[in-house]
């Protein structure tokens, strides 16, 4: 006999809390061939596989499920079997063939299937870059909770340099209750990890820019020269090109609050004559604090980030002269940020931080929704 056609028409999954699962799966087979009896046979069943699982931690900490339990429940045959052989006959041969056979030739396939979702549930060792020179690192941190409605798993993430580990995440700092959904699949990213990529995106430069008269007439702005020579006529270095540096100094930090993102930044920033010598000061250094209003979705496995300028806080460090006061400077270096900083910024977002696969689950139609010092991303599961 062999095996001529196998459909899964159903599954039906049950959680048992601390355990695992048990699963039912409803399926249409057909098995044909030559019979002992004599001449052909053809037979077409509905059986459910009703197996128990069990959720352990295998190697790397990964989780994997193992079945400890499988039998098959007959709910229909079908069967064409050679003339005359009579029904008794026949009806003993199935009881006695297909109880011995259904086992053997259907609980291998619930083994087949526990193996793929074991592969694609462990994320150890899996590294996604981040920036230029470093990445994250995602582990599975403890064995998976089962309750009654979801199975839930903790993930570390470890930002990293080369082979020195420079910032660490796993949960955020106070533990976190996350109400299911039914029907759903959601992906928590704390505070802490957005903070620890953010740091080291912010050492490798991204929120250092440096704004020019060329990098104006690029985005198609009108050149700032004129209007700042009048607001310090005083300055006659002025009426040659400049550059505005903005460099941050402090490391990044995100806060997430209840429908709220904010990513806090303190940096410097000097206006320089770009035809000055190396021994001549800036024409004045501010100190700012700037606080960015943040965005965030999924796309193609990555968080994307977006940022608006929200409010700025500025105060004058140094001057080429004692008379320059913030209030003159003001405007022109909020229009920089607003106009320049912040595009240039969202455009170092948009490849940012990677997210690990699992289960090969798409969330870039998810929903979000931003909690105290979490991002929570919901899909649907049937359409994951």
């Amino acid at each position: 006999m062999k095996l001529l056609n196998l459909e899964f028409v159903e599954i039906s999954l049950k959680l048992v809390p601390d355990v695992g699962t048990n699963m039912t799966v409803t399926t249409k087979i057909e098995v044909g061939g030559k019979s002992i009896l004599g001449g052909n046979m053809d037979i077409k069943m509905e059986v459910n596989i009703i197996t128990a699982t069990r959720l352990t931690q295998g190697e790397n900490n990964c989780p994997k499920f193992v079945c400890e339990a499988c039998q098959t429940q007959l709910l229909k045959v079908k069967a064409n079997v050679p003339s005359g052989v009579l029904p008794g006959v026949i009806n003993k041969f199935l009881d006695k063939t297909l109880h011995k056979l259904l086992p053997t030739m259907l609980c291998p396939t619930v083994e087949t299937v526990l193996k793929s979702v074991n592969e694609k549930l462990c994320t150890a060792d899996a590294k996604y870059p981040l920036g230029s020179h470093g990445f994250i690192d995602y582990s599975i941190s403890e064995l998976p909770e089962v309750t009654h409605h979801f199975i839930e798993i903790h993930i570390n993430a470890m930002v990293e340099q080369m082979e020195d580990a420079i910032h660490s995440s796993a949960n955020s700092s106070a533990p976190m209750t996350i109400t299911s959904k039914e029907d759903a699949t959601m992906l928590g990213v704390s505070a802490d990890l957005l903070n620890s990529a953010f740091a080291k995106l912010q050492e490798e430069g991204l929120f250092n820019v440096d704004i020019t008269e060329q990098t104006l007439s690029t985005l198609g702005m009108p050149p700032s020269i004129s209007s700042l020579s009048a607001m310090m006529p005083q300055l006659p270095s002025l009426s040659q090109s400049f550059v505005l540096k903005i460099a941050m100094k402090d490391d990044a930090k995100v806060a997430l609050y209840l429908d709220n993102a904010l990513l806090t930044l303190n940096g410097a920033i000097e206006l320089w004559d770009s035809t000055a010598t190396d021994d001549l000061q800036p024409i004045f250094v501010l100190n700012a604090d700037i606080d960015l209003k943040c965005g965030f979705a999924i796309a193609e496995g990555k968080l994307k980030s977006m940022v608006t300028l929200d409010k700025t806080s500025l105060s004058m460090v140094s001057s080429a002269d004692d008379s320059l006061e913030v209030s003159l400077v003001d405007e022109f270096v909020r229009t920089m940020l607003n106009d320049v900083f912040v595009p240039v910024v969202n455009e170092e977002l948009e490849t940012a931080i990677s997210l690990p696969d699992m289960l090969n689950i798409n969330f870039s139609n998810a929903k979000m929704e931003i909690l105290e010092n979490l991002l929570l991303f919901s899909v649907n599961t049937c359409s994951a």
